[in-house]
């Protein structure tokens, strides 16, 4: 729906545009502006976090977030599955996390990424929670 609506501005405001250009060529003295392009939007809903279906999920939320506003390192370690996926060349497991994201450092920036993340809304898709996938 997006691209629709681009391409329609798009569009019209190409049809402005010539439309402009050839009352300039009749009327090249003549200073008019361009009419207003009006675009129609949509107004979606806020989105809608579904974590709290889940006690258990919740309470993780809960603990994760209490870990990261802590920078507790070794807490946040403990919690990642330990063949974790750190998303560079070949590297996997907690060992590769704590390199990739600098975790040697108390202000890394991974307790601010996964903070972010973690602020954003999710839904369950049949029996499965699905957050936000935020390319970092």
């Amino acid at each position: 729906m997006l691209a629709r609506g681009i391409a329609v501005f798009v569009l019209t405001a190409g049809l402005v545009s010539a439309q402009t250009k050839a009352k300039a060529k009749v009327a090249p003295k003549a200073k008019t502006a361009a009419p207003a392009v009006v675009v129609p939007t949509r107004t979606l809903p806020p989105p809608k976090d579904e974590s709290g279906r889940d006690k258990t999920l919740a309470a993780f939320f809960v603990k994760f977030k209490d870990v990261l506003k802590r920078k507790d390192r070794d807490a946040l370690i403990s919690m990642l599955a330990p063949d974790i996926d750190v998303g560079l060349r070949d590297m996997s497991g907690q060992g590769a996390f704590f390199t990739a994201w600098g975790l040697g450092d108390r202000d890394a920036s991974v307790y601010a990424v996964i903070s972010q993340i973690l602020s954003l809304n999710g839904a369950w898709v049949d029996d499965q929670f699905c957050g936000p996938y935020v390319s970092v």
